[in-house]
């Protein structure tokens, strides 16, 4: 199974929002607060024009809104 990369900002409600319901529906994911990441983010904002938090990696395909969650999910129970 692949892994969940979250990027997410300190204080952003969108964010908590999209980590309460990974964590109740039980997907593993490793939460990168961008101002720890700086690099990688500025990389994907670059590389996908990613302006936003909170914005998920699954299986290589970036996935960005906390309103994504069955996204996420179809995503990593695909792979």
């Amino acid at each position: 199974m692949s892994k969940i990369i979250l990027y997410t900002m300190e204080g952003c409600p969108y964010c908590i929002k999209l980590v309460n319901l990974l964590n109740e529906k039980g997907l593993p994911f490793e939460e990168r607060e961008i101002s720890h990441f700086r690099e990688e983010f500025d990389k994907l904002k670059k590389d996908h024009s990613v302006q936003t938090v909170p914005t998920a990696i699954v299986n290589g395909k970036v996935i960005v809104g906390s309103d994504k969650l069955k996204e996420i999910e179809n995503e990593y129970k695909n792979s």
